[in-house]
C-alpha cells in the first residue's frame, strides 16, 4: 500500500540540504564536468541551441574535461562513482537519473525562462493552448524547492522513436514509444528507461498537469510521471512510465488467484491509493481497472490518468457526466461527481477482483453476461464491503480509509485460505460468457462512443470513457444486489 510516509520505487537525485552531502556533490559534479561538456558539443540535440552562447554555460565549460563521446565520459563517470561509493552502487542507474536532472525543466528555466520558451515555441510551432500549458509547468516547478519533488524533464521530441498505441479514449491516444536520448549507453540502459508512454495533453483537460506538478503527490507519482515532450504538430505530451506488466483489466482478464491472499492485496494497494488521493482533497473522477497501472507483475497497482481529476473540498461535487459505464454511480447525472462516487467505482474493481470479469470496449454491455453479483463462495465480509461501496445512497458509502482497514482485516484473517471451488468454477463459467459474447457482439471503435438506444428505452453503452453521457438515466444497469 502506497501511503505519503513510503517511499517510492526508485530514488532520484536530489539537491536537498538535508540530502546526502556527498550525493549532492557528485550530482553537482556531474553537470559541469559530464552533463554541460556533452551537451556543448551539439546542444541542438537538447533542444538547446538558443544557449549556446549563454554566459554561465560559456563560464561552466571552460575548464571542463574534453571527451571523444559519451561512451567515454560514461567510462570515467563509472570509475569516479565506484570509487567514492566503494563499488557499491549502481553507476549505470545514476548516469540516467543524473541526466533526469541535468534535462529537468527546473534546471532548464533557470537559464532563462522567455529564452527557453521562445525557443521551443519556435521549434516546434506550438498551439498557444500547449505553449501556455508549458510554461506555467515551468513556473510551477521554479516555485518548488529541490527537495520537494523529481524533477519533470523535458524531452525533445527527436528522442523518441513510436513503438505503436497503448491505448485511447475520446480526448486523447498514449502511444508507445523507444527512448533513445543522445546519452543512451549502447550495452546497458534500465528497463525504466528503455520505454515511455506518452499522452497528448488536452488543454481543456488540464488537471493531469496541474496534479503532477504539485509536491503534495510527489510520493505518488514521482515514479511515473518523467516529464513532457512535444509532438510533430506542436502538442504537448505527458512522457510516463511505461509498465510491461500492463494495467489491472489486463491482469484481472488473464490470471486466476488461487488464494484469497493475491486478491485482497491488490485490494488494499488500490484502495490505498484512493485514500492518499482522498486525504488531499482530489477526487479522480475516472477510476476504473485500465487507470491502474501494474508497476510490477501481479503487485503494485498505481492509480494513473487525472486528466479528470478535480480538488474539491469537504462534500464538494463536481457537476459533470463524463466517464466510463458501468463506473459511474447512480446520482452523478443529478448530483455529479464526488469522492463517493469514487468509492463506487472503487466497489466495482473490488468487484471484478474476485470475479474477473471485464467490460469490453468493443462491445455493448449485456445485462445478462456482464451482470454484477454475488460470487459463489466468495468471503461473505468481502461481498458486504463491495454492496457497501455499490449502495444507490452515496451517503450511506464507507470512505476508502474505512474500506482499507476492512480488507487488512480480511487480509490477516483469511489470506493464506484457498480460494474454494465453487467460486473457481463461477469464475471461469463467466469468462466462458463473456469470451463467447465478444465473438458475435464486436463493434468499431467508432461506434463505441456512440449511444445506442434500444426498444426497451435502455442505453447500453460501450464501455469506454466518454466526455459526455447526457441520457445518464438512461443508461443500462448491471448491478444485482
Amino acid at each position: 500500500m502506497l501511503r505519503d510516509d513510503v517511499k517510492p520505487l526508485s530514488a532520484s537525485p536530489q539537491l536537498a540540504k538535508d540530502s546526502n552531502a556527498v550525493d549532492n556533490l557528485l550530482k553537482i559534479s556531474f553537470l559541469r564536468n559530464y552533463a554541460l561538456p556533452l551537451i556543448m558539443r551539439d546542444p541542438s540535440l537538447y533542444d538547446l541551441d538558443a544557449f549556446y552562447n549563454h554566459p554561465l554555460l560559456s563560464f561552466l565549460t571552460a575548464t571542463s574535461p574534453k571527451y571523444d563521446g559519451y561512451e567515454a565520459a560514461f567510462e570515467q563517470y563509472d570509475i569516479e562513482t565506484r570509487q567514492v561509493y566503494s563499488g557499491d552502487i549502481d553507476s549505470v542507474y545514476e548516469w540516467y537519473s543524473c541526466w533526469r536532472l541535468v534535462t529537468s525543466v527546473k534546471m532548464l528555466t533557470i537559464l532563462g525562462l522567455d529564452l527557453f520558451m521562445d525557443s521551443v515555441v519556435e521549434r516546434y510551432r506550438m498551439p498557444k493552448a500547449h505553449s501556455q500549458l508549458l510554461r506555467a509547468i515551468c513556473d510551477q516547478q521554479n516555485r518548488a524547492s529541490w527537495s520537494e519533488a523529481d524533477y519533470l524533464s523535458f524531452f525533445p521530441s527527436l528522442w523518441f522513436i513510436s513503438d505503436g498505441e497503448l491505448g485511447y479514449s475520446g480526448n486523447s491516444s498514449t502511444q508507445l514509444a523507444i527512448f533513445n536520448p543522445p546519452y543512451r549507453l549502447r550495452d546497458s540502459t534500465p528497463k525504466m528507461y528503455q520505454h515511455y508512454a506518452l499522452k497528448r495533453v488536452d488543454p481543456d483537460l488540464d488537471s493531469e498537469l496541474v496534479l503532477l506538478t504539485s509536491s503534495d503527490f510527489q510520493v505518488t507519482l514521482e515514479t511515473f510521471y518523467h516529464g513532457v515532450t512535444v509532438d510533430a504538430d506542436g502538442s504537448l505530451m505527458i512522457v510516463m512510465a511505461y509498465s510491461e506488466f500492463g494495467n489491472l483489466e489486463q491482469n484481472i482478464a488473464r490470471s486466476r488467484p488461487t488464494r484469497w491472499k493475491e486478491i485482497l492485496e491488490m485490494m488494499e494497494d488500490t484502495t490505498g491509493h484512493l485514500c492518499v488521493l482522498h486525504s488531499h482533497q482530489w477526487i479522480h473522477n475516472n477510476l476504473h481497472p485500465k487507470n491502474i497501472l501494474l508497476m510490477q507483475e501481479a503487485e503494485s497497482p498505481m492509480i494513473i490518468d487525472f486528466a479528470y481529476a478535480r480538488c474539491i473540498q469537504g462534500d464538494e461535487q463536481v457537476h459533470s457526466t463524463h466517464g466510463r459505464h458501468p463506473y459511474i454511480a447512480p446520482e452523478v447525472l443529478t448530483q455529479g461527481h464526488s469522492t463517493a462516487s469514487d468509492v463506487f467505482a472503487l466497489g466495482i474493481i473490488l468487484w471484478q477482483l474476485v470475479s474477473r470479469v471485464t467490460f469490453p470496449d468493443n462491445a455493448l454491455l449485456d445485462k445478462n453476461v456482464h451482470r454484477i453479483e454475488a460470487v459463489p463462495g466468495m468471503l461473505d465480509e468481502l461481498w458486504a464491503i463491495i454492496t457497501s461501496c455499490l449502495s444507490n445512497n452515496p451517503a450511506q458509502r464507507p470512505t476508502p480509509e474505512h474500506i482499507l482497514e476492512q480488507l487488512t482485516q480480511l487480509h490477516r484473517l483469511h489470506g493464506d485460505e484457498f480460494i474454494n471451488d465453487e467460486t473457481m468454477a463461477y469464475v471461469d463459467s463467466r469468462a466462458k460468457d463473456c469470451d463467447d459474447y465478444i465473438m458475435s457482439h464486436r463493434i468499431s471503435r467508432e461506434s463505441a462512443f456512440s449511444t445506442n438506444l434500444t426498444d426497451d428505452g435502455i442505453i447500453h453503452t460501450a464501455s469506454v470513457t466518454r466526455t459526455s453521457n447526457e441520457r445518464l438515466d438512461c443508461y443500462l444497469s448491471l448491478v444485482e444486489c
